[in-house]
């Protein structure tokens, strides 16, 4: 505190604690609540990929947000899903693999780039998925917004024992899924 001068008003230091407390008034007590999206992307992909070692994805869906978008290509949860329905496709998806005991064992990071709430990590991943090899290019991204992923895609080419990537073929009915979404 300052001394007054005679009929002023006391002048009151600025500290650090005196502006937490305005920024968390002003905020609406979110201040400092969030940690930076590049600290949380980098979580997340790690729990991504630690659910693909070892079929546990319950530290990576922990990170997704209820109000969550997932993006697939292929599959039964093939398209765009929004909102809750996002979430319980990112759910269904992570709990057939788990079910069906696929696993990437060796996964060789090859880009990550971070853009504000954006992350995008592309990766080789070789393991088992539906009892036979894989061998798989993948680029998988993720946005982060406060505490949580709000959202997912992922795109991946299967790579041919001659070497060249070939693309993943959407079954009948991810198809049929694209057409009912493309005419709501």
């Amino acid at each position: 505190m300052t001394s007054p001068l005679p009929g002023s008003r006391p002048a009151h230091a600025i500290t650090r604690r005196g502006l937490a407390a305005f920024a968390t008034l002003f905020l609406g007590g979110r201040a400092g609540a969030a940690e930076p999206s590049s600290v949380l992307l980098d979580r997340a992909f790690a729990a991504f990929f630690a659910g693909w070692r070892s079929g546990d994805w319950g530290p990576f869906l922990a990170l997704c947000a209820d109000d969550f978008i997932f993006q697939f290509p292929a599959g039964p949860q093939a398209g765009r899903h929004v909102g809750r329905a996002g979430l319980a496709a990112m759910e269904a998806w992570c709990r057939e693999h788990a079910r069906a005991g696929n696993r990437i064992h060796d996964s060789s990071e090859i880009l990550r780039l971070q853009d504000g709430e954006w992350g995008v990590v592309c990766d080789r991943g070789r393991g088992v998925i539906d009892g036979a090899p894989y061998d798989g290019l993948h680029a998988i991204f993720m946005k982060a917004s406060a505490d949580r992923i709000v959202e997912f895609r992922e795109y991946f080419g299967l790579v041919s024992s001659n070497g060249p990537c070939l693309s993943a073929q959407p079954t009948e009915a991810a198809r049929d899924t694209a057409r009912q979404q493309e005419s709501t």
